[in-house]
């Protein structure tokens, strides 16, 4: 958790995993006490910060190993507060937890990042040992207070049921708890976690003195020397074994001037004012982030994620630059070449002549000159501390980001790969939709062709009768026995299969419409052609009828159409005829 997001939430008790902090590195929030488990190299870690204002005590735990996992453990509430981070859970490190949890005093409260998935407290899969933490639980009688919402943010394109931060406790306690997990995760890659204790009256916070800010451009600086005056004018000579009180009473001077003539800023009621470098811009970048967030949240792709995540290092970074130049001009403030006499010239320490006071500003230069020996140690412990620490911050940033780039290289990789096989896919459907719609051309164009054969063969038994009177009410097997008659020969009604009139493509205004006669066979069809040429042809009057026209087409179409196609005739052309 962020410390921003730790100076927003109010609580009694604050439980974090993969603290990152060195052993022996110095971490301090304003009124709380740091309860720290580190690994030996910086990496991961569990503390867990307490509020000073209620009554609490650490609780010694049996020896483990803090490469493996962290734990930290308090009592407070009336309840033994467990904080366990496992960055790499195996059987025999769930063994040695559980053993640890069970020589804490009841009641007991577990939280932490198990870095185990199972379905019954929200994951999407199970992994291989939630079934033996399951039976782990149930055999210290501890019960799992997560709902199944998700403690944690993923990346685009992985499952969004990921809950790895897990709350045990015992059962009398969780009738009084309440859990929920908040959306906003202040630039982490967990959602903060949120236990409560309702009726929890007898441990009321008192409330907390704001920040107060002098506002240095309303202050009276004539009167703040004034009282700088009044108070250190009875101020005795500083003896060298004493310095410390002296400086007591020299800063409540300065601090109770500073009361009397300089106004302070106003702060809202409930409230704690900003810190004393925060801006607009730093609300301005954190409610970006937070709206970036959660525009990922509704949609996780690739592209929302990063914007989110240069959100999130750019709102880092300036509050980074804040806090640095912040101090830059504190710093800057307090180190003024300019002096201001504060003991008045009758209260400097007594010295009988010029001599007395050089061996005073000698004692003065080596008390100082010791001071920076002894510091400087320290301080360059702490400088490169913070060096290594803030490399090793931007290494890690950096790792981050690789994996993301790498995981959306993957992602696209992937989805080229199934838009591969799907575009072959369908070139190899429409080459076989090419191929069949060959094929099916050609059967159409064999079946056509068998059609028209098929066509010109029943045709072969027809023949065509022309100029023949058309009549209402006319008896077409009348006329045809007519027509036999006149040519010798004899048809029956069996040896008919049809007659009927119909209209040639040429048809002229007023003649008759044409006679079509099948045979049922072609040898009769013969004879009757045969009869006709033998007959040179026939009238109109010759069967009945006053029409002078010869009524017999003696020409075999099948042997006309022969002679078209022999002559090179197109074949549109020849089908139409």
């Amino acid at each position: 958790m962020s410390q921003e997001s730790i100076s927003y939430l109010e609580a009694s008790a604050r439980f974090s995993q993969e603290s990152r902090l060195l052993p022996g590195s110095r971490f301090r929030v304003p009124g709380f006490a740091c309860l720290r488990d580190d690994k030996n190299n910086g990496k991961c870690g569990s503390c867990i910060l307490v509020s000073r204002s209620i009554p609490y005590s650490q609780i010694t735990l049996p020896p483990h190993d803090s490469n493996c996992f962290n734990v930290v453990a308090v009592r407070a509430l009336d309840i033994s507060f467990l904080s366990v981070y496992i960055p790499d859970p195996n059987m025999s490190i769930l063994t040695n937890l559980f053993s640890i949890i069970g020589a804490l005093p009841p009641p007991v409260a577990v939280l932490g990042d198990f870095n185990i998935h199972h379905s019954s407290w929200g994951c999407y899969q199970n992994d291989s040992l939630s079934s033996a933490f399951l039976d782990l639980v149930d055999d210290h009688n501890l019960c799992i207070l997560n709902d199944g919402s998700p403690t944690r943010r993923v990346l685009p394109g992985q499952n969004p049921k990921s809950a790895v931060d897990l709350s045990l406790c015992t059962p009398a306690t969780s009738s009084r708890l309440t859990w929920l997990t908040l959306c906003n995760t202040h630039g982490s890659d967990h959602f903060p976690i949120l236990m409560s204790f309702p009726d929890s009256s007898n441990y009321i916070l008192p409330p907390r003195n704001p920040r107060l800010k002098f506002n240095l451009s309303k202050a009276d600086w004539t009167l703040f020397s004034q009282s700088v005056d009044a108070l250190l004018v009875n101020l005795s000579p500083v003896p060298h074994e004493n310095t410390h009180a002296a400086y007591s009473i020299f800063r409540n001077a300065l601090l109770s001037a500073a009361e009397t003539a300089i106004p302070t800023k106003n702060a809202s009621r409930g409230k704690i004012p900003s810190l004393p470098w925060w801006d607009s811009d730093c609300s301005d970048l954190c409610k970006q982030r937070k709206e970036a967030e959660m525009e990922y949240a509704l949609h996780m792709s690739p592209a929302n994620y990063i914007s989110y995540k240069e959100v999130a290092a750019r709102t880092v970074r300036t509050l980074s630059e804040r806090k640095r130049l912040g101090w830059n001009m504190f710093y800057a403030a307090g180190s003024s070449t300019e002096f201001v006499n504060i003991y008045p010239r009758n209260r400097l320490p007594e010295c009988g002549n010029e001599e007395s006071l050089s061996d005073v500003v000698a004692t003065i230069n080596a008390e100082v000159q010791l001071a920076i020996q002894q510091a400087l140690p320290g301080f360059l412990t702490e400088v490169t501390t913070s060096v290594t620490r803030a490399i090793e911050k931007k290494f890690a940033e950096f790792e981050n980001s690789e994996k993301t780039l790498g995981n959306l290289y993957d992602i696209v990789k992937s989805s080229a790969a199934k838009n591969s096989v799907t575009i072959k896919k369908m070139q190899s459907e429409n080459t076989n939709l090419t191929i069949q719609l060959k094929s099916l051309q050609s059967k159409l164009n064999a079946m056509e062709e068998a059609s028209l054969k098929q066509e010109q063969w029943s045709r072969l038994q027809n023949v065509e009768v022309v100029g023949v009177p058309e009549s209402a009410g006319e008896s077409l097997p009348t006329i045809i026995n007519g027509i036999a008659k006149q040519l010798n020969i004899k048809i029956c009604q069996q040896e008919l299969d049809f007659v009927h009139r119909i209209q040639a493509k040429r048809s002229v205004k007023g003649a008759p419409r044409n006679l079509i006669i099948r045979f049922h066979s072609r040898s009769k069809k013969d004879e009757v052609l045969s009869a006709a040429r033998k007959c040179h042809g026939l009238t109109s009057k010759d069967i009945g009828m006053q029409d002078f026209e010869k009524a017999f087409d003696r020409v075999d179409h099948i042997i006309l159409l022969q002679k078209l196609q022999q002559l090179g005739i197109h074949v549109d052309l020849y089908r139409k005829i």
